[in-house]
This record gives C-alpha cells, sequence and structure tokens, in this order.
C-alpha cells in the first residue's frame, strides 16, 4: 500500500469527486481510478460506489476513511518529529495562553524557559481563558495558563501569580497639574464602562458599581482592546493591574487610587489534566520562576 493511495482516496472519499482528487494531486482522473483499484484489490473492499459518473463511498468506505486520515495525519506528525530531533530538539511543550497572559507573563516566562531547556521545542496556542481547560483535557496542549480557574474535577490547576484589580480612566483625565482629586461621579457620567474583558469578576464588580452610580456599560471581550478605546477617549474600566503597567509607564492611561470600591485579585492559573513528565517540569520551573 502506498501513502499516495490513501491520499487520493481521502481527498476522493472526502469530496466523493474523482475530478477533485485528480486536481488536488496534479494526476489525471484515470490515475486516480487506477490508485482507487489498487487500494480496493489490496484491501479486498469496494471502497467506492458508481453510479455513471457519480461516485459515492460504500459503507466499508466511510468506514476505512477515518483510519487513512488517521494514518496521513500519524505520518506528517512524525516527520515533524523527525525534522524536529534534527534541529536538536528532544521533546515537546504545547502552551495553551490567554490573551492576557500571553501579551503579560508569558514572555518572561518562554525565554527563560527555552534558555534553561534549549532541547525543548515550545508551541504556544492563544487562546481565550473558557477554552484553555478543553484544550488541555483533550490532548490539544500539555499545560493551560489561564485567567480562570479551572470547572472540572480531572483538571488540576495551580495559582501562579495574583494581579490586583485597579480603575483605569484616560490619561487627561488622570492628569492635572493642580493635584486636584478626580471626580468619580463625572468619570461615570461622562465616559462609558467598558466590562467583561476579564473571564472571573465582572458580575460581583457590576452590581456593587450600580448600587452607587448610574452609568452605560459597553462588553468588549479582550483586554487589549479595552485598553485602545480607552485610550482614545471612548470609556474607562477595571483592569489587572499588570496589563497596564506599561500604559500607565508611558503616559497613555492612568489609574484612580482613591475610590471607595472593594476592588478583587485576579489570579493566573497552570492547568494541567495528565501529570505528564514535561507537564511537571514545566509547572515546577514557572513556579520556582514567579514565587
Amino acid at each position: 500500500m502506498q501513502l499516495e493511495w490513501l491520499k487520493t482516496f481521502v481527498i476522493a472519499g472526502t469530496h466523493e469527486n474523482f475530478r477533485i482528487a485528480a486536481d488536488k494531486q496534479f494526476i489525471t482522473q484515470p490515475a486516480v481510478t487506477f490508485q482507487i483499484k489498487q487500494l480496493e484489490k489490496e484491501i479486498g473492499l469496494r471502497l467506492f460506489e458508481r453510479n455513471g459518473r457519480r461516485i459515492a463511498l460504500t459503507e466499508a468506505g466511510e468506514l476505512f476513511l477515518k483510519y487513512a486520515e488517521q494514518i496521513l495525519n500519524d505520518y506528517s506528525q512524525a516527520l515533524e518529529a523527525l525534522a524536529a530531533y534534527k534541529k536538536g530538539y528532544r521533546t515537546h511543550l504545547t502552551i495553551a495562553a490567554s490573551p492576557l497572559v500571553a501579551s503579560t507573563q508569558l514572555t518572561y516566562i518562554i525565554r527563560r524557559f527555552i534558555h534553561r531547556y534549549p532541547n525543548v521545542e515550545v508551541a504556544v496556542q492563544v487562546m481565550e481563558s473558557h477554552d484553555i481547560e478543553s484544550a488541555v483535557v483533550e490532548g490539544k496542549a500539555d499545560v493551560g495558563l489561564s485567567r480562570a480557574g479551572a470547572v472540572r474535577k480531572n483538571v488540576e490547576q495551580t495559582v501562579i501569580s495574583e494581579d490586583p484589580v485597579v480603575m483605569v480612566i484616560p490619561y487627561e483625565e488622570g492628569f492635572s497639574d493642580s493635584g486636584a482629586s478626580i471626580d468619580l461621579e463625572s468619570i461615570f457620567h461622562k465616559y462609558t464602562l467598558i466590562t467583561h474583558n476579564h473571564p472571573e469578576y465582572w458580575d460581583d464588580l457590576l452590581r456593587d458599581l450600580r448600587a452607587r452610580y448610574t452609568f452605560k456599560t459597553m462588553v468588549v471581550s479582550q483586554v487589549s482592546t479595552t485598553k485602545r478605546f480607552i485610550e482614545e477617549g471612548i470609556g474607562f474600566s477595571f483592569l489587572p493591574h499588570s496589563a497596564v503597567r506599561r500604559e500607565i509607564a508611558e503616559g497613555r492611561l492612568a489609574i484612580v487610587d482613591e475610590h471607595p470600591f472593594d476592588l478583587p485579585t485576579t489570579r493566573t492559573y497552570l492547568l494541567k489534566h495528565r501529570a505528564t513528565a514535561r507537564a511537571r517540569r514545566f509547572e515546577r520551573f514557572v513556579l520556582e520562576l514567579l514565587r
């Protein structure tokens, strides 16, 4: 059995069309027919039913299709693993990280991790916190770095850092030569409160704020977009301090320090499902680095 036969079969079976298989494989339709017949001869079963120019998978063809796809996928992964081995990598680590973690802590972590473990090939998948737990459970990532804690009982979580939430406003509202205190009533009246850019604290915080002020809200799902909106004077928000540290230092945003709100502390969680050696090693490294 040749891999080219399997590739041709998978394309033809997926589209149930020999012409498409010929185009994608850069061969003629008679060549497609020949390869499929050779494959059927070797397997001993018909893979396609033919009705004039139309074809359809038989039950055996439908069954074989998923195994053929897996064979090709395994072969591709084996080639990738060998290519990594040639480059000096001896193991692989996939990290799923939230956009906020990826733009703040992850650079610091990865730079030092690959320096200490140069033979580990690292891959990073950036995804929303609510998707990270599933990625870890499904084996798409070895570990997750999330701003939301685990929900499933079979997922282990470790808090690797804590981060206070701060009130963030446009820079011009927080800058005053006279040193006068900020009028919170004016902020809530003038600007839209940008909410739900973090997965943990917004529902409780909004209840507290609405008991004190009347204001408009806008849901924005990512911290990076929220910061941009605040810079442009569209609104204000409550964000983890680490997320706005650079913008504060550069004079693009301002923090309100004096306010009556009991603001929460956010956490970054390391999630793992299977306690593999590479996952445990990464966890030990991160805890040693950040604590």
